[in-house]
């Protein structure tokens, strides 16, 4: 009888690893090939240009550090009525991390956008006015992969939830 239940956890716990495992490796392979794509485009670039490179990455590390925050705080609500077979208000739960999620996104997201500029100035004041320059160039460009890399954070924790 005990073999007979120890075969069935270790089922049970392949299935779950496999169930968490491979949307996680998912994730981690696309922030892989975009570190690749990012330094295959560096690699050619100034000096200027990879400092700037180098010092919007460390911001848009921090603006993604929050999202994951918030991904975890969503995993945790969602799951907790998940656990309790309360699947109708799982579903709204799931909804309402994804709208928080997209809200708080675009709060932070937008006045980075909008006044990266401002930010740059007070954050690197002493930098050349080129690195600057590209620094609001970069950050343009990047502030978006922010705000998707978010919204996919929490879809990834609702996921692990469920």
């Amino acid at each position: 009888m005990s073999d007979l239940v120890d075969r069935d956890l270790r089922r049970q716990d392949r299935a779950l690893i496999r169930h968490y495992l491979i949307p996680n490796l998912i994730r981690q392979a696309g922030l892989a090939a975009l570190g690749l794509f990012r330094v295959a485009m560096v690699s050619n670039l100034s000096p200027e240009a990879i400092s700037a490179m180098g010092s919007i990455d460390f911001i848009n590390s921090i603006i993604t550090g929050i999202g994951l925050a918030l991904g975890i705080g969503g995993l945790l609500v969602v799951a907790r009525y998940y656990n309790r077979g309360d699947y109708e208000t799982t579903g709204r739960a799931a909804g309402i991390a994804l709208l928080i999620s997209c809200a708080i996104s675009l709060l932070v997201f937008l006045p980075y956008f909008f006044f990266r500029r401002n930010l740059i100035n007070l954050f690197f004041g002493a930098a050349t006015e080129q690195v600057k320059t590209y620094m609001a160039e970069y950050a343009a460009f990047t502030a978006p992969d922010c705000v998707i890399f978010n919204i996919i954070a929490m879809g990834f924790a609702i996921q692990n939830a469920v």
